[in-house]
């Protein structure tokens, strides 16, 4: 401590020294010597610390991983800006030293807890809102732990306003996040109106195709003041597509787009396997193609649906690049994929395309099925290729299958 001792002196003990030599320190293997250089120069005669000696000491402490005096002084600083008319001062210092600390975004993680821990709420928040417009994404630990303080406090509306943000952003509740949810709920006394309403959309309404009832009970969700979320748009979509109401299906996917949530992948899979079946596949792919720009993920099912719908249209150009792009996707496609991409191009007349992937498959050491062979089998014979078709049943019986396709 000697020569910081010196270096300290050596200059005004002010605003623009202390971190100076701090940064001389920001290695992990020095912060713990920064911390007391911190402490040290707190004990000097007319000197106290700004934000900016806070910030950068806590940025070399959250990157040696000693969180406690990272947390310690977190707090410290904010004790000290309470009430301050800057209200984003503290993090505003966070964001400007993050660079030359070479920080990591925990930091601001363990800002938001800190807030949290203080029980400084509405900051708190607004604080996860400032930070996602520098770049910055709070982790559901924060968020649960901000929702959590929040509940205790009895401020049931702000805990609605935390989750509706988190379910926007994407950032998907875990068990933690719904017991909390579940006694917030308690709390307001709707618990067992929310959990009587979701049981009478799913199980009563929308599995008899009663979709204008199950709308109502949604609209009776709002009245409460519970606002619907993904689950509950995925059952109406669910609903509809299998009462054949395919544009309302499609309407309560847009309803979820506008409000910043996406299907889940069953509830897509339902509506894009009816409109293809009933001919509408180009619908079904233009709103996956919106719903890829929204963060969907689609699966094996989504595309065998998709490709299923070109095939029977004899689009076989659409069937290929449908292929192309679950590859390029990086998707591994399995053996419905398959099934369908052979089912779609024997339908267009393509059977040599179609046996291209019957290779592939067996490059990728998928085993083909009895039904794979026999679609190929009954599209060569159809063309008169008699040779072919012997050449793959005897494939077929080699392999031990047996037909079994219909």
């Amino acid at each position: 401590m000697f020569w910081l001792s010196v270096s300290f002196a050596g200059c005004c003990a002010s605003s623009w020294c202390l971190p100076k030599v701090l940064l001389e320190l920001k290695e992990p293997t020095d912060a713990k010597r920064a911390l007391a250089f911190f402490h040290w120069s707190a004990q000097r005669k007319k000197f106290e610390h700004g934000n900016w000696s806070y910030c950068i000491t806590i940025h070399i402490l959250v990157q040696a991983r000693l969180l406690t005096d990272a947390r310690a002084l977190l707090e410290s600083v904010l004790k000290k800006n309470a009430g301050s008319h800057l209200r984003f001062s503290v993090v505003d210092s966070l964001l400007s030293s993050y660079k030359i600390t070479v920080s990591t975004p925990f930091v601001f993680d363990l800002l938001v807890q800190a807030y949290a821990k203080l029980r400084m709420f509405e900051i708190a928040f607004d604080v996860c809102r400032y930070l996602e417009e520098h770049g910055f994404s709070s982790s559901l630990i924060s968020f649960n732990t901000l929702i959590h303080v929040v509940q205790k406090s009895y401020q049931v509306p702000l805990v609605w306003k935390i989750y509706e943000h988190l379910i926007q952003n994407r950032t998907y509740p875990n068990e933690v996040t719904i017991r909390t949810m579940i006694s917030a709920l308690c709390k307001e006394g709707h618990l067992q109106k929310y959990v009587d309403i979701l049981d009478r959309i799913h199980g009563v309404h929308c599995k008899e195709g009663r979709i204008a009832e199950a709308h109502c009970l949604m609209k009776e969700m709002e009245d409460l003041g519970l606002k619907p979320y993904s689950e509950c748009f995925d059952l109406l979509i669910e609903g509809c597509a299998k009462a054949g109401k395919l544009e309302e299906s499609l309407m309560n996917c847009e309803k979820m787009l506008e409000r910043r949530l996406v299907p889940s992948c069953w509830a897509f899979n339902d509506m894009v396997g009816k409109l293809s079946e009933n001919g509408n596949v180009e619908q079904a792919n233009a709103m996956l193609t919106i719903l890829l720009d929204k963060g969907f993920l689609p699966d094996e099912i989504t595309y065998s649906h998709l490709i299923e719908g070109y095939g029977k249209k004899g689009e076989f150009h659409e069937v290929v690049k449908l292929y192309y792009e679950i590859e390029n996707r990086s998707l591994s496609p399995g053996l419905l994929v398959y099934m369908s991409m052979i089912r779609s191009l024997c339908l267009s007349g393509k059977v040599e395309e179609a046996e291209k992937y019957l290779r592939i498959m067996k490059e990728r050491s998928l085993a083909p099925t009895a039904c794979i062979y026999e679609t190929l089998i009954a599209s060569h014979s159809k063309k008169g290729d008699r040779t072919r078709a012997l050449h793959l049943q005897h494939e077929m019986f080699s392999l031990g299958l047996k037909p079994s396709c219909s």
